[in-house]
């Protein structure tokens, strides 16, 4: 059997102690994953992890008339 991504296939305990060593040899942080595709476990790079979004204040600049 053999991926559509070309990715070599693995069960997720041995996808996850080769992200661990790959992780230690090389300055990527590497991590193990289920593939949507094939169902098998795969590593690759770890994604970034998207900008925490602050919320949204709203200030009124609302004036009140002549004072």
């Amino acid at each position: 059997m053999q991926c559509p991504t070309g990715k070599a296939l693995f069960t997720f305990a041995e996808a996850s102690r080769k992200a661990r060593n790959a992780s230690k040899r090389y300055d990527s942080r590497m991590n193990a994953y289920r593939c949507i595709q094939c169902g098998w476990s795969h590593v690759g790079n770890a994604m970034p992890r998207a900008p925490m979004q602050l919320p949204l204040v709203q200030k009124n600049h609302h004036s009140f008339g002549p004072m």
